[in-house]
């Protein structure tokens, strides 16, 4: 009986622990966004936007290299486009307008290409 007892404690835990990590996530959706004509560069808007309002917590985001490491993780935490609009992300301090995180969705789909 406590075989069964520890059992239930053991997945009950890793569940509760499963459902922690989705909910610091965020949990957001894919964008679906596209690249636009011409595309958005690092240059001309992911640097600035990331100097804006990401470096400040995720010290990877400093180079094109480390966006491109988290594209995907980004996209469905703090871009917009025709899937949805992901607000999880700044948590706190300044926050990017909607153009904005529609843009970020653009220049993550041309980063992906």
């Amino acid at each position: 009986m406590k075989t069964m007892s520890k059992i239930r404690s053991i997945v009950s835990g890793s569940i509760f622990a499963a459902m922690l990590a989705l909910t610091a996530c965020g949990g957001g959706t894919a964008t679906n966004s596209t690249c636009p004509t011409p595309a958005i560069t690092y240059a001309g808007f992911g640097q600035t936007f990331f100097a804006n309002y990401c470096t400040r917590c995720h010290s990877e985001y400093k180079t094109e290299e480390g966006i491109k490491a988290h594209l995907d993780d980004i996209d469905a935490e703090a871009a917009s486009g025709p899937g949805g609009t992901n607000t999880s992300m700044p948590e706190s301090g300044a926050k990017p307008s909607d153009a904005e995180r529609m843009m970020l969705g653009q220049f993550l789909a041309c980063e992906k290409l």
